[in-house]
């Protein structure tokens, strides 16, 4: 409690519209977590559209 968190993201990946990042946490004293975060890449008017309609 207190630390400061420090995060680093790396785009790792490009497969069409889908990014793929890898992510890493530390603190003060090291390492504290890491991971893989996918992210897709939409049209925003169709996804809108798409959801106005439920």
């Amino acid at each position: 409690v207190g630390m400061k968190v420090y995060c680093k993201t790396e785009l790792t990946q490009i497969n069409g519209r889908e990014l793929i990042f890898s992510v890493m946490a530390s603190d003060e004293q090291g390492e504290i977590g890491r991971g893989i975060h996918h992210r897709f890449i939409v049209n925003r008017d169709k996804f809108m559209q798409k959801l106005s309609g439920k």
